[in-house]
């Protein structure tokens, strides 16, 4: 849909509704997709290690699994069942060279 801007119409809108309304930009103009906002710039050296990490350790992983999969497996003990299973049908991996 493209739109063109009608300078007498704008002076009539706003005569009759005392609205200003905004000037379009120009279409000749592409925009830059990778220009981020400055607020949303991660500055990587002041990242600092993750002070939860070392309490996830040992705690069990969750993930969201398709509704059509959890109408066959109901419960966790099932998934991990099958998941164990899959996991002894795959091929071993052969080991990498400097490993």
């Amino acid at each position: 849909m493209r739109f063109e801007w009608d300078p007498e119409k704008a002076a009539s809108n706003i005569r009759k509704h005392t609205i200003k309304f905004m000037k379009k930009t120009p279409t000749t103009k592409p925009r830059k997709v990778q220009e981020m906002a400055t607020e949303y710039r991660f500055d990587y050296k002041k990242a600092k290690p993750n002070r939860f990490a070392a309490r996830m350790k040992d705690e069990p992983l969750i993930v969201m699994i398709e509704p059509d999969i959890a109408k066959v497996f109901t419960s966790a003990e099932q998934v991990n069942k099958a998941l164990h299973a899959l996991i002894l049908a795959m091929p071993e991996k052969k080991a990498v060279a400097g490993k």
